[in-house]
């Protein structure tokens, strides 16, 4: 199976899985991560270089249990490693670039 094919297969069961559907709050998110809210906040703004993609727009519960991971390990990455956020920053992005992955702090 060619790299490109087990991607979009990826995809595809990531669509139809619960762990990618929007699910929390953004206060509850930041409640089970132990994440200050306006922290959880700016990271999860949707944009084109957000840290955390919400799963859903314009909706009281925008993230996801995938969301939740990724602020758990952005927290982890930040205070227990004390990397700097234009570190990580740049390494999502080289990650979402190597494995197609919109979710890389939590898929890989």
């Amino acid at each position: 199976m060619r790299s490109a094919e087990f991607v979009n297969m990826i995809h595809q069961k990531a669509k139809q899985d619960l762990r990618y559907k929007p699910l929390y709050s953004i206060s509850e998110v930041s409640r089970y991560a132990r994440v200050q809210h306006n922290t959880l906040r700016s990271w999860a703004k949707p944009r084109d270089n957000g840290l955390v993609v919400p799963a859903g727009h314009n909706t009281l519960a925008p993230l996801s249990f995938i969301n939740l991971i990724e602020a758990h390990v952005l927290l982890a990455l930040r205070r227990t490693h004390a990397v700097p956020m234009r570190r990580i920053r740049t390494a999502i992005e080289w990650l979402k670039d190597i494995y197609q992955s919109e979710h890389p702090l939590a898929e890989l």
